[in-house]
């Protein structure tokens, strides 16, 4: 499809209310929306298609080729991704991929599935809480792998999670970076930081002496368990909980004190110490964990909640979204800057339109693609714009701490472009219309780059019975595979030498995938529906009734 010469990203705001008499300069435009006064049999047909099209991902830029209409092929490549937004509009590089698979996408495969990465740690949690707060499901075909986040693989069914039944299950173009559970913390016992002292002090003073911690590490961690008896920032309690598990499981102390207690040479059985290691926190901490909300800044601001289903739920919910996750203070890469730039997916229709951006492994360099793409813009208009050597200095200099700025802009919930004005701005740089424009659709081409999965992002706790079942590891332990059954689940064990990350096992619950129902016959056109397990009277998305 040849469109190297149209520029989608020039769409003019509002054209689609501009009735065609009121068109001053008719072009490429005016053809596109205007129609015949009188239309013919085929202008209706192509009409009426027209309207369809907006339902159906892919039809628009079969009509557009049989109009011969090079704008309407361009823009049907964001037919996939719904009405028009910041990140749709970017599409440039897989639209181009979209269009070539015309009306044959509509019998895309029943292959697509949600999925939740977890661990036996958690599923455990997840029991005594009686469900999972805003949990992150991968979405994706089920022959890509989903990599990380636990062994434990929760297969879910795809009604729950589909936005068009729940406005609370939001589902983004790629992984959004949304919150993550907050951490359980156990308070210290009364005694705790005395006590650890005496306990320690004989492994830690030959730990120093070998250097292999530092000295004073024996006070600092006692201090940690001192200040974890009543926590007065969510930030420093973070800090001390995590110094304090990186001296039990990252130290060779524990290892130490448990064979001078057991008169042992080496560690007989990894099993057994970890039994004895948990022993060792029972010592030292409560065994009811709680959850610390507050600001970091503002210690007496701190409160302290019971660890709960709700608490929990609320706390990651009321937190923003894209971005929530804690950025690198290193600065924003690619990933990053499109998790602030996702779009949301309205239906699982819209959903199965973005199946062709779904890579295992995507092969391209999108930091690299970004920033040498910005130093050309940059280099470019340095060589026309009245503030050219300060645009040529931002290139040869400081293009990545412009990236960074425009990220920072874009998570304080700024539009793409005027992320991009203020960035500049920012370097006392007063930018052109079309430096704005080039540079932020840069950004909305990185928006719309390959990825391994969508993340579907539940508002709300979610219960285990919005999962079909499990697939887990040969050596789960009988407690999880107890929970998980009795939750209702069915549990298949994999093969992890012989299943890539569980892609094989998941065609055991190939009736939880879902595809894009077929356009009705010479009986009208329907909507497009969900196939999945549905009961015999629960035909599709248009029998089940939004949640209140």
């Amino acid at each position: 499809m040849a469109v190297n010469d149209i520029n989608i990203f020039d769409t003019p705001q509002g054209v689609g209310s501009i009735l065609p008499p009121q068109i001053d300069a008719p072009g490429p435009l005016a053809s596109y929306f205007t129609r015949p006064m009188v239309p013919s049999p085929a202008s209706r047909r192509r009409d009426t298609l027209k309207g369809i099209a907006q339902f159906v991902p892919f039809l628009g830029g079969e009509i557009a080729k049989y109009d011969n209409d090079k704008l309407g092929m361009a823009l049907s490549s964001l037919d996939a991704l719904g009405p028009a937004g910041t990140a749709a509009k970017g599409a440039v590089l897989v639209g181009k991929q979209a269009a070539k698979k015309g009306l044959g996408s509509l019998d895309q495969p029943k292959d697509m599935m949600f999925v939740h990465n977890t661990s036996e740690e958690a599923i455990k949690s997840f029991d005594q809480m009686g469900g999972i707060p805003s949990p992150s499901l991968a979405v994706q075909p089920a022959d890509v792998p989903l990599k990380g986040f636990g062994q434990i693989q929760l297969i879910a069914k795809p009604k729950n999670f589909d936005p068009a039944v729940d406005p609370r299950n939001a589902v983004y173009s790629a992984d959004a970076y949304t919150p993550r559970a907050p951490k359980k913390i156990r308070l210290a016992k009364d005694d705790a930081g005395a006590r650890f002292m005496q306990d320690y002090k004989e492994e830690v003073a030959e730990l120093v002496q070998m250097n292999n911690v530092f000295e004073g590490t024996l006070e600092r961690v006692a201090g940690h368990m001192d200040n974890l008896k009543k926590p007065t920032s969510p930030r420093t309690t973070e800090i001390a909980d995590d110094d304090i598990d990186r001296f039990f499981t990252m130290t060779s102390a524990p290892q130490k004190k448990y064979m001078r207690e057991k008169g042992l040479q080496s560690i007989d059985s990894q099993k057994k110490f970890t039994t004895w290691l948990n022993a060792e926190f029972d010592k030292y901490f409560k065994q009811e964990g709680v959850l610390l909300e507050g600001n970091d800044a503002l210690d007496f601001a701190t409160t302290v909640k019971p660890y709960n289903l709700d608490n929990a739920t609320n706390n990651m919910i009321r937190d923003t979204q894209r971005g929530g996750e804690n950025i690198s203070s290193e600065g924003y890469g690619a990933n990053q800057l499109r998790a602030l730039m996702t779009k949301k997916m309205t239906d699982l229709s819209d959903i199965k339109g973005q199946r062709y951006r779904i890579e295992d492994n995507p092969a391209y360099g999108p930091m690299e693609e970004l920033e040498g793409g910005l130093e050309n813009i940059l280099l470019r208009e340095s060589k026309r714009a009245d503030d050219g050597a300060a645009i040529y200095n931002i290139a040869m200099e400081d293009s990545d701490n412009l990236i960074n700025q425009i990220g920072i802009n874009l998570s304080d919930g700024d539009t793409i472009e005027d992320a991009v004005q203020y960035a500049y701005n920012y370097f006392n740089v007063t930018p052109t219309t079309n430096l704005i424009d080039s540079t932020a659709d840069l950004f909305k081409k990185n928006a719309m780059s390959p990825t391994e999965y969508l993340e579907a992002k539940p508002m709300r706790s979610v219960g285990f019975e919005e999962f079909a079942g499990a697939i887990v590891p040969p050596k789960t332990s009988q407690q999880v595979i107890d929970i998980l059954e009795n939750r209702g689940l069915k549990v298949i064990k994999n093969d992890p030498e012989t299943d890539f990350m569980k892609t094989k096992a998941r065609q055991k619950f190939k009736d939880q995938m879902f595809s894009i129902a077929p356009i009705a016959g010479a009986g009208g056109i329907t909507a497009l529906s969900l196939s999945d397990n549905v009961d015999e009277d629960d035909k599709g998305l248009g029998s089940i009734p939004p949640r209140q």
